[in-house]
């Protein structure tokens, strides 16, 4: 196990961490190391573990929405829009 610079903690084997196993936590003794190779005193952390949709029945149901029926609505409208220009070219054409 380690721990990167930003803080995240890097397991080799990730099933050791299994909150459905009733692990909720870890205490871990940390030693950082720079680059000279200087070692700090150790420091006792305790990290929290959390419990993720990692199982099939603590996956989130998707539920599909019915979709939608198109209507001929606009084609109405323009319909009627358009209705008085057709009255119009009549008169004219008499």
């Amino acid at each position: 196990m380690s721990v990167t610079s930003s803080g995240d903690v890097v397991v080799m084997n990730q099933d050791v961490l299994d909150y459905d196993a009733g692990l909720t936590s870890i205490e871990l003794e940390v030693v950082a190391t720079d680059r000279s190779g200087n070692v700090s005193e150790s420091a006792m952390v305790t990290v929290t573990v959390n419990n993720l949709a990692d199982e099939a029945s603590e996956q989130p149901v998707v539920v599909e929405e019915p979709k939608k029926k198109s209507s001929s609505g606009s084609l109405a409208w323009l319909t009627l829009l358009a209705a008085p220009f057709a009255f119009m070219r009549r008169r004219k054409q008499k």
